[in-house]
């Protein structure tokens, strides 16, 4: 691990929350510098994840350079405006067109920042021509990509995406004033975004490259793989967002059942109902980009076969879940009849 240090002062003032974009990427190459060069010739795939909702700007074709050593070394990038930012007042937001998301939109939201940028920071906005997530620039860095990645998860984090048709809401955004063709492409999580374009620290050239993933779901990757039964996740990090996982169903997908506390899922905003960690369902799905929230939730279905072969025995790059089974309401709150009040409410 190493320290950023790249926590810089914002021109909004306390309301903001800007970082330096070529520090991350400091940090990253030599973390990744220090590993074994023996381990690192062996590696035949990349994933990368890192904080959602933040967005990062820059300049196609200059936007970072090669040096002699094979490091990148990133320039002409805008500063990385985290989840934390909070610029975007309630008045602003109001008067946005209204997204066609499963989420609420906030300040914070890539979206909400770019759009907060073209109306108040125009020169800004005219320097670059590509945006993502900080960890879909690292992505278009590796592979050298004309244009950027980003997959469902982390688009759907920036707001003005439709998880049904996998698609931006592009009308409104385009009323909205954001410039065509700044967003990224998006992808379904686990897709193939390119490859090495040259050896990097020692991991081989034309290595495959994934779409960047959000970093609560790779955390809960993490316990799935430890799971044998249906668990209950709770990551403690920037944020508190209970998650339940399915038994089994890391072998086939990334565990994209989401849960956040009421108050989008911010630990600062748990004082709406004080006592109270009843969760809310958000999102699903990560090869079709997710379902709205319902009724019932879906959830990756264990030892399903799809075209007469079991979803495990799929290609790794493409593992996200092929089948899925309706969980009932309280069952996909976490909690069973006997932790029920009389009014029906969970207690």
């Amino acid at each position: 691990a190493r320290q950023t240090q790249a926590t810089q002062p914002s021109d909004v003032g306390s309301s903001g929350s800007e970082q330096a974009a070529h520090k991350i990427c400091t940090a990253v190459q030599f973390c990744v510098s220090q590993l074994p060069k023996e381990q690192l010739a062996r590696v035949t795939r990349v994933a990368v994840s890192g904080q959602m909702h933040g967005v990062v700007l820059w300049k196609q074709d200059g936007g970072w350079r090669r040096n002699p050593f094979g490091r990148f070394d990133v320039d002409a990038v805008s500063a990385l405006y985290t989840w934390q930012d909070g610029r975007c007042s309630e008045q602003f937001l109001a008067e946005l067109p209204k997204p066609d998301s499963h989420l609420r939109l906030s300040s914070g939201h890539g979206c909400a920042t770019l759009l907060w940028l073209v109306r108040h920071r125009p020169e800004i906005m005219q320097r670059f021509d590509r945006a993502g997530t900080i960890q879909d620039m690292l992505v278009a860095m590796l592979c050298q990509l004309d244009r950027p990645v980003t997959s469902t998860q982390l688009a759907a984090s920036w707001g003005y995406f439709d998880t049904v048709s996998g698609t931006w809401n592009s009308d409104q955004l385009s009323a909205a004033g954001l410039p065509p063709g700044l967003l990224p492409d998006v992808a379904p999580a686990c897709r193939r975004a390119g490859s090495l374009n040259g050896a990097w620290y020692g991991v081989p050239s034309g290595t495959p490259v994934h779409v960047a993933l959000g970093d609560m779901q790779c955390s809960v990757l993490s316990a799935a793989v430890a799971a044998e039964t249906d668990a209950a996740v709770l990551p403690a990090g920037s944020g508190l967002r209970p998650a339940e996982l399915v038994a089994g169903a890391h072998r086939r997908a990334l565990p994209v059942l989401r849960r956040a506390l009421p108050g989008r899922g911010r630990l600062a905003e748990r004082r709406k109902r004080p006592g109270r960690l009843r969760a809310r369902a958000t999102a699903v799905d990560a090869r079709t980009g997710g379902r709205r929230a319902g009724d019932h939730h879906l959830v990756p279905a264990p030892g399903v076969r799809r075209r007469g072969r079991p979803v495990s025995d799929r290609r790794p790059d493409s593992c996200g879940p092929d089948a899925v089974r309706r969980t009932p309401p309280a069952r996909r709150q976490g909690l069973g009849p006997r932790h029920r009040t009389p009014g029906g409410r969970p207690g």
